[in-house]
């Protein structure tokens, strides 16, 4: 566990970011940074085409809105997602999207359930938005190829990671919570990077300063 002095406030560390570095409520890593996901999206382009995106909007309604801002002929595409394969590329977004549809990699037996309706319906959803109105070449985009092609003013709306946010240069960026298919819980993802010290090092106390 990580005791500290009344000069790091623990408190100030977010809600979702200190309880999932925590067990029974004590702390045992110390977050650097940490993220959420969202739906960054061009609110001029979305006035345009007469469409709306809401908090935790439906995975139906944010298809409509890509296909309504989807202006491939003007350089423009509708939703631009992660593609690339890999688990820090496409499956960081397709692993939330699976979750939002109430599916998981196992189930409490530890069974794969890749095989499951939920999840069926969730890679259905992606290919289709992406296939449909992803710009071309998507499945060799993760977040910095994105990222370029936003500032180009390319994408119609982006659902990746918050810390985003801080380096979108286009004008006129509107933002809302992840969609999601229902799940209860919400389906955002949430990661921290931390540091923490392991049970086995023989310089315990030294790590810990």
């Amino acid at each position: 566990p990580l005791n500290f002095g009344a000069s790091y406030d623990v408190d100030d560390i977010l809600p979702a970011m200190r309880n999932g570095l925590s067990y029974n409520g004590t702390l045992y890593a110390a977050p650097f940074y940490g993220e959420s996901s969202m739906v960054m999206y061009r609110k001029d382009l979305a006035d345009a085409a007469g469409v709306t995106i809401k908090d935790n909007d439906s995975w139906d309604n944010i298809t409509k809105a890509a296909a309504a801002m989807h202006k491939p002929d003007a350089g423009v595409y509708g939703a631009c997602l992660r593609g690339k394969p890999g688990w820090g590329d496409n499956m960081a977004f397709i692993t939330t999207m699976v979750n939002s549809h109430g599916g998981a990699w196992f189930d409490k037996e530890m069974k794969p359930t890749i095989d499951s309706p939920q999840w069926k319906a969730a890679i259905t959803a992606y290919v289709n938005l992406l296939g449909k109105y992803g710009p071309p070449g998507s499945e060799g985009n993760s977040f910095n190829e994105i990222l370029a092609l936003y500032n180009e003013g390319k994408c119609g709306m982006w659902i990746d990671a918050t810390i985003a946010a801080s380096f979108l240069k286009v004008p006129g960026v509107a933002y809302a919570q992840s969609p999601n298919a229902g799940n209860p819980v919400g389906a955002n993802w949430l990661w921290a990077w931390a540091m923490a010290v392991p049970t086995g090092t023989k310089n315990t106390e030294e790590a810990k300063k």
